[in-house]
């Protein structure tokens, strides 16, 4: 699951990849699998967050800007901090607020909504919209082996039959949040801009090279096929992505597009 995060980055287009999440957890990653069953745990769901974008305590707008600047960093994105010549300060979202306000970060990691839901507004007036992607790898829901092995065939599907719709709801929920900070906290005094081109480029050739140094890490953690998962997560984006393209992106189509592709596909009539 941490192995999962670091590829983070890459999350760019939240609904393309929570399919990438959903679809790669429940049934192309073996040893996710196994991961959850050693924990007991049978997963049904899971979704990507909208993107992370950098909240700042004064106006950054190009590479040359972050040098020398105390930038929150984790994972992927301490990596990332380094690349652009900042300083990566591992802190929790909810300290970063205080780190914020007291000068210790400069910018802060998380995404557009944290401007009122983590309070980071009050702090940090800048906003750079150019998408850092956001993690992906956490569940949203599971249950107990021995919980889902209990259940009938119909009491599953009543379960696995209402998946897409929960997901659904969670991600669209969660990119209005974002659109409806920038309406509030417009007005309150926060920029919300593009920073120049070159660092949005920049970022996105930092995504793109920095797989193979996730593959490395995953090879350091023990992962048993990191270079696997990581072409399978390559392969269900081109996939999610070409799905949207061709079918849209509206709420009642992705809700079909995730039970088609994924969650009426689970296994309801035996058991885990």
């Amino acid at each position: 699951d941490t192995y999962l995060g670091e590829f983070s980055l890459l999350n760019d287009k939240p609904l393309v990849m929570t399919g990438v999440l959903n679809e790669l957890v429940l049934f192309n990653c073996p040893d996710c699998e196994q991961e959850y069953r050693d924990f007991n745990t049978r997963p049904l769901a899971t979704y990507a967050l909208t993107p992370y974008v950098y909240h700042c305590r004064e106006e950054l707008k190009t590479i040359d800007d972050f040098k020398g600047k105390r930038v929150r960093g984790i994972a992927a994105y301490a990596e990332l901090a380094r690349a652009l010549g900042a300083t990566p300060i591992n802190v929790s979202p909810d300290e970063a607020y205080e780190a914020l306000d007291r000068g210790i970060l400069d910018c802060a990691l998380h995404s557009v909504a944290a401007q009122k839901a983590r309070s980071y507004g009050e702090a940090a007036k800048f906003v750079i919209l150019d998408p850092l992607g956001g993690f992906f790898g956490a569940s949203t829901m599971n249950m107990r082996i021995e919980k889902w092995n209990s259940l009938t065939p119909d009491q599953r599907k009543a379960v696995t039959g209402n998946l897409a719709e929960m997901v659904t709801g969670a991600i669209f929920n969660y990119l209005k949040e974002d659109e409806d900070v920038i309406d509030e906290y417009t007005k309150t005094g926060t920029k919300f801009y593009h920073a120049d081109p070159e660092f949005a480029e920049f970022v996105s050739s930092f995504a793109q090279e920095y797989q193979d140094q996730a593959v490395a890490k995953g090879e350091e953690k023990g992962i048993a096929h990191p270079q696997e998962i990581a072409d399978e997560i390559s392969r269900l984006r081109e996939k999610w992505t070409k799905l949207l393209e061709e079918n849209g992106t509206d709420r009642e189509t992705y809700q079909r597009l995730l039970d088609e592709e994924i969650f009426s596909k689970i296994e309801t009539d035996a058991e885990y």
